[in-house]
C-alpha cells in the first residue's frame, strides 16, 4: 500500500479527490473515513488495498458510525437505504431490492 502515499504526494488536491472517490467492496465514499472509524485517510484507503477483510470491517464501522444498524435490525429497507446511498435512494429503488434480495436469500 506504498502507493497510496504517493496519490498523496500528487499536489493539494489528491486528498479532495480521494474523499470522492466510493472505495472496496461496500463502496464507501472516502469522506466517511472518520464515520468508519480510520485516523486519516490514508489509513482508510491503505486497508482498501490491503484484503476483503478490511473492505467488511470498514463497513461495520460506516454503519455502526451512521446509525443504520437499527434500520438493519428491524429490516427497515427505507431507513437503511436513505442512510446508505442519501436522500435519492428511491430512484433506483434500491429499497425494494434490499427487500427482494432478503427474501430471497431467507428462502
Amino acid at each position: 500500500a506504498g502507493g497510496v502515499d504517493e496519490l498523496f504526494s500528487l499536489g493539494p488536491l489528491a486528498p479532495a479527490a480521494l474523499c470522492s472517490v466510493s472505495w472496496g467492496l461496500f463502496k464507501i465514499m472516502g469522506f466517511n473515513w472518520r464515520l468508519c472509524g480510520y485516523k486519516s485517510l490514508q489509513d482508510f484507503i491503505k486497508a482498501m488495498y490491503r484484503d476483503e477483510a478490511s473492505h467488511l470491517v470498514a463497513a461495520m464501522g460506516f454503519l455502526k458510525g451512521s446509525g443504520l444498524i437499527p434500520a438493519l435490525r428491524s429490516l427497515d429497507w427505507a431507513a437503511f437505504a436513505k442512510g446508505y446511498n442519501g436522500p435519492g435512494y428511491s430512484a433506483s429503488k434500491y429499497d425494494l431490492k434490499l427487500a427482494r434480495a432478503y427474501k430471497a436469500a431467507k428462502g
